[in-house]
């Protein structure tokens, strides 16, 4: 978020990114939010400076050529994928599993990270489904026995 509004790092997905802009009051288009100050770089490798850090969003098929070179000197990364097993680097990561845990993020110019997830409360689809197995005793029974089975 900067003092003209929120600049995106990339203009897609444009559902979320529009989601972001009308809960900010914004009446701009992702694409003209994309071209505002903040972000600047090659399509798949944006990034901008956010209190004092590099923030750098990685996304595409170079995504993962790319976090290396990324991933120095203390910077924040988004990455769109996973990251390899075992990847360390002098960064904070957030790849794609990281951010099923936390869902979007929004890095404010006041230093603050906000969470989709804290802004929107708990809904029915903002977390995976908790699976329950049923115990044993509480399954039906198959309605077609094999024959000589009782």
């Amino acid at each position: 978020m900067t003092p003209e509004g929120r600049a995106l790092s990339k203009a897609a997905p444009s559902f979320t990114a529009e989601g972001w802009l009308e809960a900010d009051g914004d009446a701009v288009t992702p694409k003209e939010a994309m071209a505002r100050a903040g972000f600047s770089g090659k399509r798949g490798v944006r990034q901008a400076d956010w209190q004092g850090r590099r923030l750098v969003h990685l996304s595409g098929k170079a995504a993962l050529d790319n976090l290396e070179n990324a991933c120095r000197d203390g910077a924040l990364v988004v990455l769109d994928t996973a990251a390899p097993r075992g990847f360390t680097g002098d960064c904070r990561l957030y790849d794609r599993r990281s951010l099923a845990r936390t869902g979007a993020l929004s890095f404010e110019v006041s230093g603050q990270i906000r969470r989709a997830r804290e802004e929107a409360g708990q809904r029915l689809w903002t977390d995976p489904p908790q699976r329950k197995t049923p115990p044993e005793d509480r399954t039906a029974p198959d309605p077609d026995p094999p024959e000589g089975a009782q």
